[in-house]
């Protein structure tokens, strides 16, 4: 029978492990209509030369291979021939030897590996630029877990706490406070937490100092989901006498016994002119928004599904991401310049 013609067979892939490809392997076999009534010595030459083209250019056992297939070519070697004939079951049993061999030596030290990979996260951690980066790096470790079949070698929160150990610790502490204590271990709440902390420019980036809030929620206050910013308003209270002459007590009993209208005490009619006059001097008016200059900052619940214009300007004064270049606070330093 010759070494050509015959079913495609399925190319050693780089994350293939052997059970599966030889699976399908066999299935390829057995459904070969060319091999029916084949005797075996004709069955496993097919066998050998579909083994060969399937696996002589893999990474891993390619070169075994070939040097398998160079002893079967030889004639003065003895290994795979007798009586000057080749031993065809015997070379495509050492080509499937070789292949599973090799394959689940590094199987076994893939798995090793990945395994130590999360466990050296979930111990140190890894400082990562975004939680973009983060969430592809994690997603690329978990495929590599399921190609060389180390799941039962890495437990479900182990995945959790490797991953909770490479955020910022400004989120592990609003995690802290804000999960369950079983929840700060699995992964898929985390993943998701990441995801969404990636999804938008301006919390994608990790770029706080050590123990430190992150750029972003300095920008917004000292609370990450700062509540909803109301005017201030400066109430005012009547100058109402009462029947001996005296203004009423403010609020708290703190109003003091003034004279007549004027009030020399504290609090009273007294504070409250003095409060309309710093309401007329502007001293309570809102700060504008850091970011883009715009009257007033942004309410918390627009912020949480849009975001400032400014957050992805480019700045032509400090050359950064992040304001408008009239909100650069260079911008006076530069002038002086």
């Amino acid at each position: 029978m010759s070494d050509s013609g015959g079913s495609p067979f399925p190319v050693l892939g780089a994350n293939d492990t052997f059970q599966p490809w030889w699976d399908s392997y066999e299935n390829k076999t057995e459904g070969d209509q060319k091999l029916f009534g084949a005797s075996e010595e004709q069955i496993a030459q097919w066998q050998a030369s579909r083994i060969y083209a399937a696996t002589r250019n893999h990474h891993i056992v390619g070169n075994s291979i070939q040097l398998l297939f160079d002893q079967k070519q030889n004639p003065l070697d003895t290994t795979f021939r007798s009586g000057g004939k080749i031993e065809w079951v015997k070379y495509r049993d050492a080509l499937r030897d070789k292949v599973k061999q090799l394959l689940d030596e590094t199987s076994r030290t893939k798995k090793k590996q990945n395994a130590r990979q999360w466990r050296t996260l979930a111990d140190n951690g890894y400082i990562y630029k975004s939680f973009q980066l983060m969430v592809d790096s994690f997603e690329t470790l978990v495929k590599e877990m399921k190609n060389c079949g180390a799941e039962s070698d890495v437990p479900v929160s182990l995945r959790g706490e490797a991953m909770f150990a490479c955020f910022p610790r400004y989120n592990q502490k609003k995690m802290e406070n804000d999960w369950d204590e079983d929840d700060l271990s699995d992964y898929d709440k985390i993943m998701a937490e990441a995801k969404r902390l990636a999804a938008k420019s301006h919390t994608n980036a990790i770029d706080e100092p050590p123990g430190g809030p992150p750029i972003w929620v300095k920008a917004q206050g000292s609370m990450p989901n700062p509540p909803k910013q109301k005017s201030l308003i400066v109430k005012e209270e009547v100058a109402f006498v009462g029947g001996a002459g005296f203004p009423p007590r403010g609020k708290g009993y703190r109003g003091g016994r003034g004279r007549g209208n004027a009030g020399s005490g504290r609090g009273g009619y007294q504070r409250s002119r003095q409060g309309r006059a710093e309401g007329q001097n502007g001293s309570h008016e809102q700060k504008d928004c850091s970011r883009c200059s715009r009257k007033g900052e942004y309410d918390a619940e627009w912020l949480a599904h849009n975001e400032c214009p400014g957050m992805s300007a480019h700045c032509d004064i400090c050359q950064r991401t992040g304001h408008f270049t009239q909100c650069c606070r260079d911008k006076k330093v530069k002038a002086q310049q």
